[in-house]
């Protein structure tokens, strides 16, 4: 046997000592210089492991009752062939039995976990299962068979939830994901995190989930309704989808849920005081703001994210970091990350700020060739185009495009006739921008063709503006506020893409100019800017037509940019 140091050592790794640990590692000396060794284990290549057989029946489950392991053609009861396992899998199960750990890597989890549900190995499949999770490997989690093998685990796993809610628009297009239970589908579903653009999107995957199944699974309807956050979809759907949708209305318990929402409604109760009581939003429901607080310090400038929570009416700070003092920016969101780029005259105009949401660092990066004041900025894929804005030469035509993936700057075709303050939005192929000012304030629209690296210029706004802001819903561009000749404005246009022609909608309740756009739940959400009650969130119901005062701004003397 080995020396006592030995086994110190060895203990030392697992932080404790214990009679039982003590055997254990003899026996895995033992099984090392051969002792004792009892049963053979043979691979598909013919390697041999010589085991004891004790410790082997004790540990894996398959190998209880001891004459299924041999054929006709081996009658040794004491030698096994493992060969519906690889030869790599066989040797770490081993190890694993005799170590008591196991390393976990990218290359040899699904083996080992595959090998631990063949063997009826409990513990190890499920603690294979966990690990599978921290590599977050879309590939591997979507896969049809590994979730027949995963399947039962996700109830009870909340990184597998966090996971399947996370990636849940991709998830739910794969067949795998109609081969959960009931029990796992509601387990992702009732998320806050849930990652969905609407309600909608929840209740169409669960109905997706029924009727791939349909006679088993329609029963389930009631679970389905129980934990859908009913207050979010728009009451046309509620009437024209669910209430005809025969799995629902011939269910007495969804169609009195549903009801009893309608019933509420109607008796004058807000929708908000419904969320507040009864349906808490989705996280990414949540109107989101990244304050820039310049009052922080001479020279750094602290940046929060921040959430409105319908549910207790207040603002919840999700992240805090700082870095250098940066003024005058416009935000862009690409891949969790905030593009911080400056938009007019400083010292470093030309250069942005890298906020990384997922790691909470900053860096700072320039984004065109030569600084420009008053540039329209607009992100497309993995490319930020920086348009028109005076240059220290005066020229005011130029365009360029930042590469995110290889961090290079290349000078595109000018714009036509120059523009400073002009507003910005992507569409399909296309940039739009909007409005602006040269000598005088702009009605005009050009449109960027980015494949073909093309200017044209579209039907005219009623009205000229400058500093406005614009989104686009649903093939229509919403130009809001501004300025002109008259100062700040509250007026709004919207473009038809399709059509190609502009409409009005209802003034603004205040007037704004350079505010900052969201859009969420069908409603439209302007957010900080210049003009009158800058700190009071407006909010245009995009179905009904209508403005309504959103939750006000904490503090005023920062600046706020949706995302």
């Amino acid at each position: 046997m080995e020396k006592e140091e030995d086994y110190k050592e060895w203990c030392n790794k697992f932080d404790r000592t214990s009679q039982s640990l003590k055997i254990m590692y003899k026996l895995k000396k033992m099984r090392e210089n051969n002792e004792m060794c009892d049963f053979i284990i043979k691979t598909s290549d013919g390697k041999e492991f010589h085991v004891h057989k004790l410790v082997i029946h004790a540990s894996i489950p398959y190998f209880n009752s001891f004459n299924q392991f041999y054929t006709h053609e081996n009658e040794d009861k004491n030698t096994v062939t493992l060969d519906m396992l690889s030869p790599k899998a066989v040797e770490l199960i081993i190890n694993y039995i005799y170590e008591g750990r196991i390393d976990y890597f990218r290359d040899n989890i699904l083996e080992i976990m595959y090998a631990a549900d063949y063997l009826q190995m409990e513990p190890l499949r499920s603690e294979a299962i966990r690990e599978l999770f921290n590599f977050e490997d879309k590939e591997m989690l979507f896969n049809d068979k590994i979730m027949t093998v995963i399947e039962f685990s996700i109830e009870k796993n909340e990184k597998a939830q966090k996971f399947y809610g996370k990636y849940f628009c991709e998830f739910s297009e794969k067949e795998s994901f109609c081969l959960l239970s009931i029990k796992s589908l509601i387990s992702i579903l009732d998320k806050d995190y849930l990652d969905v653009p609407n309600e909608e999107f929840v209740y169409d995957s669960a109905m997706k989930w029924i009727y791939f199944d349909y006679e088993n699974r329609k029963q389930f309807i009631i679970d389905i309704i129980s934990i859908l956050r009913i207050a979010f979809l728009d009451y046309s759907l509620i009437f024209d989808k669910l209430l005809t949708e025969s799995t629902v209305i011939n269910n007495d318990g969804t169609r009195k849920k549903i009801y009893e929402y309608l019933r509420i409604c109607l008796e004058g109760s807000s929708k908000s005081e419904y969320i507040k009581n009864y349906s808490p939003e989705r996280d990414n429901y949540q109107l989101t703001c990244i304050t820039l607080d310049n009052s922080y310090s001479d020279s750094v400038v602290s940046v929060n994210m921040k959430k409105f929570v319908q549910q207790s009416r207040v603002w919840k700070t999700c992240l805090f970091e700082l870095f250098h003092k940066t003024d005058h920016v416009t935000g862009i969101k690409y891949n969790n990350k905030i593009y911080f780029v400056q938009c007019d005259e400083n010292e470093y105009y030309g250069h942005g700020v890298i906020l990384d949401m997922d790691n909470q660092t900053t860096r700072r990066k320039t984004f065109t060739s030569n600084p420009r004041s008053g540039r329209a900025i607009a992100q497309f894929e993995d490319k930020i185009f920086t348009i028109g804005g005076i240059d220290m030469e005066g020229k005011n035509n130029s365009v360029e495009c930042y590469n995110f993936r290889d961090n290079k700057v290349t000078s595109l075709a000018p714009i036509p006739n120059g523009i400073v303050n002009a507003t910005s939005v992507v569409y399909g192929n296309h940039i739009y921008i909007i409005g602006g000012q040269t000598s005088q304030p702009l009605r005009t629209i050009k449109r960027y063709f980015i494949l073909a690296n093309s200017w044209e210029e579209l039907d005219q706004m009623s009205y000229p503006r400058y500093k406005a802001s614009a989104i686009v819903y649903k093939k229509q561009i919403f130009v809001i506020g501004g300025k002109n000749y008259n100062g700040i404005l509250n007026n709004c246009e919207v473009y038809d893409i399709e059509t190609r022609r502009w409409s009005s909608i209802p003034n603004m309740p205040y007037k704004r100019a350079g505010a900052s756009l969201s859009i969420r739940q069908n409603f439209l959400h302007v957010v900080s800017g210049h003009g009158e009650a800058s700190g009071q969130t407006m909010q245009y119901d995009l179905l009904q037509s209508k403005w309504y005062e959103g939750p006000a701004l904490e503090d005023l003397s920062v600046m706020h940019i949706a995302v």
